[in-house]
């Protein structure tokens, strides 16, 4: 059994907020390369958590498009310029934090001016924020937090009253970066020939400076572990039970590999399942939906005359529901035995 292994070829510092990593994984079997270079890469775009500045306030700004007396840049930029901010944790993040800048003019403004929480800090200090003339002031209240990928702005709509033209201090939204890692880039190398042959995928990893290329193929590596584990002794679960699977399970009137069975009374013991399985047309659906029908076990408190009482509900939509119960879940309706829903 092959044992691959992780080597460091190159790291350095581009810039402060651009750190470059090389290497070299493997030996790996033929056909690996591509599974495990494709699959780390996912993980190290896209799964990997970061701190960001995730909204802003400013007192007596009602959206982006303001302009602040005494400031050369536009709201708007300056909401752009908080964006590109890249900051690290110092510690385990435990959730939104709070942070502050406030400044006169005349002065020019860069990241290192943030009084930031102690669970996090700047990785460049000299990016730049906005530029005070004289009798300028800028002061905002941001709010740090964690996450994966990128979040779209969420701006509130500012709570104004119409006796009182002053506004109220607002929240403005920041599409937001979490990403650490910036750029992933990966090549299959194949040494040997025919039985002897084995795969080595070199990889490049850039990063914000959040967090160096090593921790992030090591973090990258252990989340793909962590996602992998439970397939290892799998547990499966029978279709009606998996609510994942509702809307997508195949055809069959089974529960756990058995027929679905029937108390001493007769009535069928059905268990709580939404209608969305028996994947019905729009048109049945949403007459169930709106008559609060949820559940295969509400839909069989109804007879085939209660169902033509709903509002927009015919014979051609009393058919498809009969025939969906009888052909996924060998049921029928009260009043009706499989044999007629055959017939219809």
């Amino acid at each position: 059994m092959i044992h691959p292994l992780i080597e460091c070829i190159e790291t350095r510092e581009e810039h402060a907020h651009r750190h470059y990593g090389c290497f070299r994984i493997g030996p790996l079997l033929p056909g690996q390369g591509i599974t495990l270079g494709n699959g780390l890469r996912r993980t190290l775009l896209s799964d990997l958590p970061g701190i960001a500045i995730t909204k802003a306030q400013m007192e007596g700004v009602l959206h982006e498009f303001c302009t602040l007396e005494g400031v050369r840049e536009s709201v708007l930029e300056i909401l752009l310029n908080l964006r590109g901010i890249v900051l690290a944790p110092t510690s385990p993040w435990v959730g939104p934090a709070t942070a502050y800048l406030d400044v006169r003019g005349p002065a020019q403004i860069h990241a290192g001016d943030l009084q930031l929480p102690p669970s996090s800090q700047v990785v460049d200090p000299s990016q730049y924020i906005a530029t005070l003339m004289e009798g300028g002031h800028l002061e905002i209240k941001l709010t740090i937090d964690q996450g994966r990928g990128r979040r779209s702005p969420q701006t509130p709509v500012p709570q104004s009253s119409l006796s009182e033209l002053t506004p109220s201090l607002d929240s403005l939204g920041i599409e937001s970066v979490f990403m650490p890692v910036t750029q992933v880039n990966y090549k299959v190398e194949t040494q040997g020939a025919h039985e002897n042959a084995v795969e080595l995928i070199m990889m490049e990893v850039w990063t914000n400076g959040s967090m160096g290329p090593r921790q992030a193929i090591h973090e990258g590596a252990v989340r793909m572990i962590e996602l992998l584990e439970p397939f290892r002794e799998p547990s499966y679960l029978s279709p009606l039970s998996n609510p994942i699977l509702e809307t997508t399970q195949e055809p069959q009137g089974i529960q756990g590999g058995e027929e679905v069975e029937k108390q001493g009374d007769g009535q069928v013991d059905v268990p709580k399942v939404a209608i969305e399985s028996l994947q019905l047309p729009p048109r049945p659906f949403n007459c169930l939906k709106r008559a609060q029908i949820y559940t295969i076990a509400d839909l069989l408190q109804y007879s085939r005359e209660d169902l033509l009482k709903i509002k927009n509900f015919g014979n051609k939509s009393a058919n498809e529901v009969v025939e969906a119960l009888e052909t996924r879940f060998h049921l029928s309706l009260p009043g009706q035995s499989s044999n007629q829903a055959r017939r219809l």
